[in-house]
């Protein structure tokens, strides 16, 4: 199955560097267990990486 993301806009894009992404909190929350790979931080931001397919998954 292939699925496809439609946006209305993209606020940025940038370039991402290993040493910049870690593991999530062990201490989050259940719902959102599954859904969250790896956080990104940047300065005083966290970004999340979300997997796009559980968040897709018609059985999760």
């Amino acid at each position: 199955m292939s699925v496809g993301i439609i946006v209305d806009s993209v606020a940025d894009v940038e370039d991402i560097h290993s040493h910049d992404i870690s593991a999530t909190p062990e201490n989050r929350s259940v719902n959102t267990n599954s859904f969250i790979q790896y956080m990104i931080r940047s300065g005083d931001d966290v970004k999340l990486i979300l997997d796009v397919a559980k968040l897709l998954d018609d059985e999760g």
